[in-house]
């Protein structure tokens, strides 16, 4: 429990570390849309974006493999 503990608090201190050396506002420009927003904030919806397709392309994968083999998908 307290090896948990301190590695939530090394992450928590790497997080505000990022957070704080990347506070510049940047410009993103998307067809006709555009938003200003600090780096760091840019970084973590890209990164959240990235983790929530790579779970859908999981999710279609193993329900293809499912569906593809013949016992039902049981190993």
């Amino acid at each position: 429990m307290k090896v948990k503990m301190i590695g939530l608090a090394v992450l928590g201190v790497a997080a505000a570390l990022f957070i704080l050396q990347n506070v510049a506002a940047v410009t993103v420009q998307f067809l006709l849309w555009s938003i200003t927003l600090s780096r760091s904030l840019l970084i973590m919806l890209v990164l959240a974006a990235g983790f929530i397709i790579g779970w859908f392309a999981r999710g279609a994968g193993l329900f293809h493999r499912q569906k593809t083999q013949p016992d039902g998908g049981a190993q």
